[in-house]
């Protein structure tokens, strides 16, 4: 016998099916519609790959306008996304959105549509409806080019756990396990340690360098709204960050040797208003001087 591979299907009958049991007759046509998943649902374990489903025709259009409506309203119900799969849907554009904005290659961006995308992935694998799986799949296919796009960057995730593992079973001290990363990584604890140290919890800081680390282990505020060198460069904003300088200048200023963007107002109030009180690694200490 050969194998079916293209089924058609008419539904008619519903209506007579709700007299003879008595129902409203749009309880008959959901029944009908129950059915239809039903038998579709046996089609692919036949493996039967195409069908076409006659739902209404252009004679069903005679009915009454309440009916029509109900058919059509039952219609658009049965292919439509579910809330949660449309919600769930609009969370993941939205957190690609957030991810893709700065069109900047940060993997880390990522972290914000990796839940909805979990869920959504989810539902490609358990969920039969075909509507809902064409979405996904171009969903995927959208983003698989806007990562080709921006051109993400990978982490090294394997290495990084067997640097934890070495450190961990002691085969390397914390400063080695810290150098690993990047060998800023151990002078960023030990000037977090030293403003933490020689500073009180209520004065400010400031940091002319990319190191927003420092802020964080030292549990002191930054002097403005920015925490690193180049957000203060990118958006040129060296007058907003003068204006909080005036307003409470920092007790320690931190410069870094390898920060070659100038701050022309920052040098002065360094050179009248500050004295250097040493340096730590690539760091060079400032202290504001009392009673200026």
């Amino acid at each position: 016998m050969a194998q079916v591979s293209h089924l058609g299907i008419i539904l008619d009958g519903n209506r007579r099916f709700a007299d003879d049991k008595g129902i409203d007759r749009f309880a008959g046509h959901v029944f009908g519609a129950k059915k239809l998943e039903e038998v579709i649902g046996w089609c692919q374990e036949l493996g039967i790959k195409h069908i076409t489903v006659y739902a209404f025709s252009s004679e069903n259009f005679t009915r009454t306008d309440e009916e029509v409506k109900m058919l059509m309203d039952l219609l658009a119900k049965k292919f439509k996304l579910s809330r949660w799969a449309s919600l769930t849907m609009i969370w993941f554009w939205l957190a690609m959105f957030g991810a893709l904005l700065s069109e900047r290659p940060y993997p880390h961006y990522l972290i914000q549509p990796a839940v909805p995308g979990t869920i959504l992935l989810a539902l490609f694998l358990s969920n039969q409806r075909k509507v809902l799986k064409l979405v996904i799949v171009i969903a995927a296919i959208l983003n698989g080019w806007w990562w080709y796009q921006i051109k993400f960057w990978g982490y090294p995730l394997v290495s990084y756990y067997i640097n934890f593992g070495q450190y961990i079973t002691g085969q390397k001290s914390l400063e080695e396990y810290r150098n690993y990363f990047d060998p800023r990584v151990n002078q960023t604890y030990r000037l977090g340690e030293y403003l933490k140290r020689s500073t009180l919890p209520q004065d400010r800081v400031f940091i002319w360098g990319d190191e927003p680390g420092v802020y964080a282990l030292a549990e002191r505020l930054p002097l403005g709204r920015y925490a690193v060198a180049y957000h203060v460069v990118d958006f040129n904003d060296y007058e907003a960050t003068i204006k909080a300088w005036g307003k409470q200048p920092p007790k320690v200023v931190l410069v870094m040797d390898y920060e070659k963007r100038p701050f022309k107002e920052m040098e002065l109030k360094l050179a009248t208003d500050y004295v250097l009180a040493g340096k730590i690694d690539q760091a060079r200490v400032y202290r504001f001087l009392e009673g200026k």
